[in-house]
């Protein structure tokens, strides 16, 4: 195999990883003759399934066959997606956790699992009776700004 080729394909691999680290699905066009529409164009699709989320023109599931991106723009396309924040560490939740307990409390997480969701990883404090103590659920880093705050203020 060439070097160009090697390189080439290399550079496709690490898009694919790229792509599937956000949940989608890198697709080349197959069509073995150059002359075909799209030859060598690329579209991205979601990982669980669905219509094209970029690549295609058109309406989803009639147009599938117009591949217009290139892997330049399927790289700077997924460079310049903005992403929804990642779950708190469960190292970070446990010192928290133990922040919270020697204040007499307790850390909730709420047990929501859509990540597009509002409060999809949030947490609140409760007292000994189970009375949440925010007036609203918040990340886990406002929780532990109110227990350094509660702490300054002892």
């Amino acid at each position: 195999m060439a070097e160009v080729e090697k390189a080439t394909k290399a550079r496709i691999n690490r898009v694919r990883r790229i792509a599937a680290r956000q949940g989608l699905r890198l697709v080349k066009n197959g069509e073995r003759c150059s002359w075909a529409t799209g030859y060598g164009g690329y579209i991205v699709y979601p990982a669980a399934g669905g219509p094209a989320v970029f690549g295609t023109t058109g309406e989803p599931y009639k147009d599938l066959k117009i591949w217009t991106a290139t892997l330049e723009d399927v790289e700077t396309w997924l460079a310049e997606r903005v992403l929804p924040a990642p779950a708190p560490s469960k190292v970070a939740e446990n010192r928290v956790r133990r922040a919270a307990a020697r204040h007499g409390l307790k850390l909730q997480r709420l047990r929501r699992r859509d990540r597009r969701a509002e409060d999809y990883a949030m947490y609140q404090l409760v007292d000994g009776l189970g009375v949440a103590l925010l007036p609203a659920p918040e990340p886990l880093d406002g929780i532990e700004r109110a227990l350094k705050k509660k702490t300054r203020s002892a």
